[in-house]
C-alpha cells in the first residue's frame, strides 16, 4: 500500500514537472510522461537503502502534507492544486522541502530531454 502511494506520488510529480518543462517545445516533449515516471522510479530503485528510504519518507510526507490544504493526497489533486502544492514546497523555508522538489525536477527533466535526444539519434 505504501509503495503504491509512493509510486503514484512520483508519477504525479513527474507529470507536473513534465507539463511545466514541455510547454511549447513541440513533438517529443508532450505527454504522456509514463516513460519519464518509470525512469525516475528506476533511479529510485537503484539507490542504496540509506538514500532510498529517506527519499521515500520525504516523498510520502510531501504527499500527505497536501491533505489539509487540498483535501486529498498529492496524486489525487487536480493539476492546478498540484502545482500550488509543489510551489509551496519549492519556496519553503526548509531546505529539505526545496531539495526534494529540485531532485524530482532534475531527474524528470533529464529523462524528458533524454527522450527527445533518443528520438533524434534514432532518426539519424
Amino acid at each position: 500500500m505504501v509503495r503504491r502511494w509512493f509510486e503514484h506520488t512520483v508519477s504525479a510529480l513527474v507529470y507536473e514537472v513534465g507539463r511545466q518543462h514541455s510547454e511549447g517545445l513541440g513533438p517529443g516533449f508532450e505527454p504522456p510522461f509514463n516513460d519519464v515516471a518509470r525512469f525516475v522510479l528506476r533511479q529510485y530503485n537503484g539507490m542504496p537503502g540509506f538514500l532510498a528510504f529517506p527519499l521515500q519518507i520525504a516523498t510520502l510526507v510531501f504527499s500527505f502534507s497536501a491533505v489539509l490544504p487540498g483535501g486529498a493526497l498529492f496524486h489525487q489533486l487536480d493539476p492546478a492544486r498540484r502545482r500550488m502544492h509543489m510551489r509551496k514546497w519549492q519556496l519553503s523555508r526548509l531546505g529539505i522541502c526545496r531539495d526534494l522538489m529540485r531532485f524530482y525536477a532534475s531527474v524528470a527533466v533529464l529523462a524528458l530531454y533524454a527522450r527527445f535526444t533518443d528520438r533524434l539519434v534514432s532518426s539519424c
